[in-house]
């Protein structure tokens, strides 16, 4: 039997609830920053790259294991999930160590761990590198036995013709590594379940979980938000209709946001997507400096912005 190719990095049961439709019928209206398009499609088709959690074995083969335990977890997480969105409370401990457990897995799973991790393997390796190939003496001391002149290597490193590639299995051993880490963080603090309390609905991405600056700090070069961090919040869209915020600093267990409040959250969720922005359909709206704006601008809005911060 042929192995299952597409792997969700975001849960389809998640998805779900965003979406019309049951099971695989449910269908799902995504706003893509690449086209500047949006487009209905099934629940099945977005949130996922092939092979996304393939590993290799010791003895070399490629395997889906990881793929299949991580469907096994997720077929228990998806009644608990729905529990809370229905009930608009966590009904037991258990089902917050579920909800908890599944951001944790989410804020390390959407690719952008991967990419991270990749560029700074990528700088330190290429400046490892640089330093060695300084100087033939160096290169020869450090590597009396290479079977590649020092010179036609030399060539080829600063050609810059290549790519430099990772194994997908040394990255999904450390996010794997830090779910427990970034759980332990997430149960330190204090969470409030936000209901759309007007006309506007909440929406997600394909990289859901955001941490965000509740100070609004200048994002430099020596400041980014951490889990650990104070004065940061975690926001999480539940469902349309739902939200699961989380502060060190006290909040209220359930509160009610106007419009407003909703469209300047969907604008965080748009703003910290890597592609696709998920919602039910086209009724809601985000807050721009130009005022609130409607779904219907959202694709236009994503691509512009990511050709204005390619170089």
């Amino acid at each position: 039997m042929a192995q299952k190719a597409n792997h969700h990095f975001v849960p389809q049961f998640y998805l779900r609830s965003f979406a019309t439709g049951l099971h695989r019928r449910a269908r799902i209206t995504a706003f893509d920053s690449d086209t500047g398009e949006s487009f209905a499609t099934w629940v099945r088709n977005v949130g996922a790259v092939r092979h996304f959690n393939r590993i290799r074995t010791k003895d070399g083969e490629h395997s889906n294991a990881l793929e299949d335990s991580i469907a096994e977890i997720e077929s228990a997480w998806a009644p608990l999930f729905r529990d809370v969105v229905d009930a608009e409370t966590f009904p037991s401990t258990l089902h917050r160590e579920a909800i908890l457990t599944l951001v944790a897995t989410l804020s390390l799973r959407s690719g952008r761990f991967r990419e991270v991790m990749t560029n700074l393997l990528t700088e330190t390796h290429t400046m490892m590198m640089d330093v060695m190939l300084a100087t033939k003496e160096r290169w020869e001391a450090a590597h009396p036995d290479a079977e590649v002149p020092y010179e036609e290597l030399k060539r080829f490193w600063d050609s810059r013709e290549f790519d430099l590639t990772y194994e997908q299995t040394y990255f999904i051993g450390h996010e794997l590594e830090a779910i427990e880490p970034v759980y332990k963080l997430l149960d330190r603090r204090n969470w409030c379940l936000v209901r759309a309390g007007g006309t506007n609905r909440f929406v997600t991405s394909d990289d859901p979980v955001i941490l965000h600056d509740t100070k609004n700090r200048d994002p430099g070069m020596f400041f980014r938000p951490g889990h650990g961090m104070a004065e940061t919040g975690v926001s999480f869209s539940l469902s349309p209709e739902l939200l699961l915020h989380g502060r060190f600093e006290e909040v209220p267990a359930m509160s009610v946001a106007t419009d407003f409040q909703v469209a300047h959250v969907n604008t965080l969720v748009a703003g910290h997507s890597r592609r696709h922005v998920f919602a039910r359909d086209t009724l809601f709206s985000i807050a721009t400096k130009d005022g609130i704006r409607p779904a219907t601008e959202l694709s236009r809005i994503l691509k512009s912005r990511k050709e204005e911060q390619t170089p």
